[in-house]
């Protein structure tokens, strides 16, 4: 009767396994945004965004209060390496993929436009190709692995807090173009030690966009400058605290 009974859990056993190998993977993780006009998956660690707009700004999921909304792929970040927007995606929305710790690369479309307040912050980026076409720059506090990226010619403002916190970028040029540059764009422990600021810019946050940054040594002024004198000075008394 024993051994009768252990060949029957035997057989059971073996048939559950066979079962199991026959199911289907599970289904990847995704949903929908924006009433439907924007699409997302999670699978084999890459995040891909699809659609036509704009991914929705979010609430930022580090001020623990009540009312936050975290983005729907947020509990999942922990199987999150890599983040791909399709062409169709026109704007990253504030703090839309913010604190996904585990990302080291991120793919984006020519049609993007803006990217907005800690998009990506605290992503473990080291480069990010930025397309042409795009306006509006921000979103990568706290990126400290970040070392390079490029600013497209079509850029025309720096966001608040764009690389603070971006410890390892050491130098950066903005591009003819940019005629505002946002507070704390470049404060904190950001490692620039040179920036190129183009005679376009008119706007420098009224001083603090360097605040309390002690890695920055010199900010470099065009010889034939469009923008206002008052530019020059506030860059370089934040510069300076």
């Amino acid at each position: 009767m024993k051994r009768r009974t252990l060949r029957l859990s035997a057989a059971i056993l073996l048939a559950l396994v066979c079962l199991a190998g026959t199911l289907p993977a599970r289904a990847a993780d995704g949903g929908e945004l924006a009433g439907g006009a924007i699409r997302w998956q999670l699978a084999d660690g890459t995040l891909t965004v699809s659609g036509r707009g704009a991914i929705p700004d979010f609430e930022d999921k580090s001020q623990k209060t009540m009312d936050r909304v975290p983005t729907p792929w947020y509990s999942l970040r922990g199987g999150i390496g890599r983040i791909v927007l399709e062409e169709g995606i026109t704007a990253v929305g504030d703090h839309a993929f913010a604190d996904l710790t585990q990302v080291r690369d991120v793919s984006l479309p020519q049609s993007l436009r803006s990217i907005g307040t800690d998009a990506f912050r605290g992503c473990a980026v080291t480069e990010v190709t930025l397309p042409e076409g795009l306006t509006q720059l921000g979103g990568f506090r706290g990126c400290g692995k970040l070392t390079s990226i490029n600013v497209p010619e079509t850029v025309e403002s720096v966001g608040v807090r764009a690389f603070e916190d971006c410890g390892s970028l050491r130098a950066l040029s903005l591009p003819d173009g940019v005629r505002s540059v946002g507070f704390y764009a470049f404060g904190g422990t950001c490692g620039i030690e040179t920036l190129y600021l183009p005679g376009s810019v008119v706007a420098c946050s009224g001083g603090e966009a360097f605040f309390g940054n002690p890695s920055v040594r010199a900010i470099r002024f065009p010889r034939e400058r469009s923008g206002s004198i008052t530019t020059r000075a506030t860059c370089a008394v934040s510069a300076r605290r």
